[in-house]
């Protein structure tokens, strides 16, 4: 699900299905980017074939994020990784200890 709070700041909320993650190309520069698309409830995780090719702009994507450099996917992946680690604690009732995580 993704939808703007009151105070304007967008949450994209994972976990149900309903939010399409679609890589995206751009041939004629040497980015890339990945793109937030809200859709109907599927399999977490489900692929979906028929977006191949499309833009951002022609998914109806309400959110894209550009890279220019392998780093800054990197500094994503860790985030996001940090991020499971503290899911999967709190989801086993343990406290979360940000800073050594």
């Amino acid at each position: 699900m993704i939808y703007d709070r009151e105070d304007g700041v967008r949450v994209v909320e994972f976990g149900k299905g309903s939010v399409l993650v679609s890589p995206l190309d751009f041939p004629t520069t040497v980015s890339v980017g990945v793109c937030l698309t809200p859709t109907d409830p599927r399999g977490i995780g489900e692929k979906c074939d028929d977006h191949n090719g499309l833009t951002d702009g022609e998914l109806g994507a309400s959110v894209s994020m550009y890279f220019d450099k392998p780093e800054s996917i990197d500094v994503v992946m860790e985030e996001l990784a940090t991020a499971k680690k503290a899911l999967l604690l709190k989801q086993q009732g343990k406290e979360v200890d940000w800073p050594n995580l």
